[in-house]
């Protein structure tokens, strides 16, 4: 069907056929073929021959540098950006007796 339809386009309106399926085109020029049904039966032959998925390299992740020793502000390449993270008891305790004091203070 996408074959019936990227004829009518071209008929009807060309430079609405080329700019809406440049990508078709192309892939179709690539291969050698005039139309898509020519295309999926060479990709197929394709994937008959060698039915085996090739392997692709798999990214090793890079390490983090952080800043600080709770691990909040993170250093990368393009800059430094800052992750927040949980307190904990003796930290949230610790500023809740800031909080006080200050307030004790005015």
């Amino acid at each position: 069907h996408i074959d019936e339809y990227m004829e009518i386009m071209e008929k009807d309106d060309a430079e609405k056929y080329k700019k809406h399926f440049a990508g078709w085109i192309k892939c179709l020029k690539d291969n050698g073929v005039e139309d898509v049904e020519s295309l999926y039966t060479k990709v197929f032959a394709a994937i008959r021959t060698k039915p085996e998925a090739e392997a692709t390299k798999k990214r090793t992740a890079k390490p983090q540098t952080y800043k600080d020793a709770e691990k909040t502000v993170i250093v990368t390449a393009k800059g430094e950006y800052t992750r927040s993270r949980k307190l904990t008891l003796a930290k949230r305790k610790e500023r809740i007796q800031l909080k006080i004091a200050a307030f004790k203070e005015m």
